[in-house]
């Protein structure tokens, strides 16, 4: 009788301790990696491409000195290289743009300031991406986040097989449970399922969600695309 007691103990303990492990790692999981790769991941599809946009609008001289500078930041942040000599200029009036694209490890990055006379400058931020990299994709992420820029990402996908009606609600429902996503609306067609809804960040700000699953009829495979808003429009003018 003891010893089966024993056996009991060491059981409940060993339960304990892979429990503890499995959190621990999904915790750690999830602090280093975009929550959203992750959940587009969990449908099973071949990532084929993914974007990043960004964009504020911004204090500024209205300068392409200042522009230029502006260019060279943002590019730091991610740890790029720079040509200055290749940023390109434009003006009309009294606006003026400037503008730099950079082509790096199958990604295309552009980024571009456009000024006005009122010291104010709007800059956005793009990269397309055929690298299936989530703890670079989260990085990126994370330095426009904390600069409370808004921002969307988006995923593109395929399953090279067709699907049917179930198993794309079964996919989207495996979204809206993984991301918690609150007011959830499905569209649904023969051949298309369309999700949209908003889910709650862990630092409490709401991201719009649109989920789109397509498999045309006689294909061969499905194309899966998540993508997520952060829109941060309307607060205060950054710096």
């Amino acid at each position: 009788m003891k010893r089966i007691l024993v056996y009991l103990m060491v059981f409940a303990l060993l339960c304990f301790l892979s429990n503890h492990f499995i959190n621990t790692c999904l915790a750690r999981q999830s602090e280093s990696h975009s929550p959203y790769y992750l959940a587009f991941a969990s449908t099973g599809a071949n990532l084929l491409e993914l974007r990043f946009d960004s964009w504020a609008k911004i204090k500024i001289n209205t300068s392409f000195e200042d522009m230029d500078t502006v260019i060279q930041e943002h590019l730091s942040w991610l740890k790029l290289s720079i040509d200055p000599a290749a940023i390109k200029h434009s003006s009309e009036g009294q606006n003026l743009q400037a503008w730099y694209q950079l082509h790096a490890d199958d990604t295309v990055y552009q980024i571009a300031v456009h000024s006005s006379a009122n010291d104010t400058a709007i800059v956005w931020f793009s990269l397309k991406s055929t690298r299936n990299d989530k703890n670079w994709l989260y990085e990126v992420n994370k330095r426009y986040q904390e600069k409370n820029y808004s921002w969307m990402q988006n995923y593109k996908g395929e399953i090279p097989l067709p699907t049917s009606c179930d198993s794309r609600r079964h996919m989207a429902d495996a979204i809206v449970q993984y991301l918690h996503v609150q007011d959830a609306l499905y569209q649904e067609s023969d051949n298309t399922l369309l999700l949209e809804g908003k889910c709650r960040a862990q630092d409490n700000s709401i991201h719009e969600i649109r989920f789109e699953i397509s498999c045309p009829r006689a294909a061969q495979s499905t194309t899966l695309i998540l993508t997520v808003l952060n829109d941060q429009e309307g607060k205060s003018t950054h710096k």
